[in-house]
């Protein structure tokens, strides 16, 4: 796996419409990036898993991969939803 890129989830704090915006469009990233994670992970237990463990090993190493891929993005997102937080101070 390589580096993940966070750049396109910074937020641009030197306007404060657009600093909404992208927060907005942050959060329904993550929204989508979360369902797809629940998705994935939902076929690796039960019933499903039992499918699963019968991939050839290439196949659950690329999909664990993606999953890992999607987790490491939301992670991302939501540091910097946080630093963001952090950094516009307390709120009156």
């Amino acid at each position: 796996m390589g580096a993940l890129d966070t750049s396109k989830f910074s937020v641009d704090q030197t306007k404060p419409n657009d600093d909404r915006q992208n927060i907005e469009r942050i959060q329904l990233e993550m929204g989508n990036a979360i369902a797809q994670a629940q998705a994935l992970s939902a076929m690796t237990w039960g019933e499903p898993g039992e499918v699963f463990r019968s991939q050839s090993d290439a196949i659950q190493e690329n999909f664990m991969w993606t999953l890992n891929s999607l987790i490491d993005r939301i992670a991302a997102m939501h540091r910097n939803l946080e630093e963001r937080a952090i950094n516009s101070g307390p709120t009156s």
